[in-house]
């Protein structure tokens, strides 16, 4: 399904539920093309939801709440799982990396993006 309405809609118009707006904006983004691709960065992104969704996350449901420092804060969470030898380095890695590539998908520019 491809963007329905307006950009100023809840999850930049991809729908009401983040955990599938991320993904309809990657399929988008890469054209129906490149299924490994638009599926791993689908993984860590439901990753992120469930994050979000948790206690320790903001409780978003919509991607136009997530802002630099909700990145920044998920970023901090990654760490501690690393720290905690739950994940390694590579995967906390990734997570962000795609969080960063599905926001981009869904805003349509990187101005949330964390390095």
């Amino acid at each position: 399904m491809a963007l329905v309405g307006r950009r100023d809609r809840r999850n930049f118009g991809y729908g009401r539920q983040l955990s599938y707006a991320g993904p309809q904006a990657l399929r988008d983004l890469f054209g129906g093309g490149h299924y490994a691709t638009v599926k791993a960065h689908s993984d860590r992104w439901q990753a992120f939801v469930r994050w979000c969704r948790s206690e320790d996350g903001p409780g978003f449901n919509d991607a136009r709440q997530i802002d630099r420092q909700t990145l920044l804060d998920y970023a901090g969470h990654l760490r501690q799982q690393v720290e905690q030898g739950a994940i390694g380095v590579a995967t906390a890695q990734n997570r962000l990396s795609s969080v960063n590539r599905t926001m981009a998908a869904l805003r349509g520019d990187q101005s949330v993006a964390v390095p």
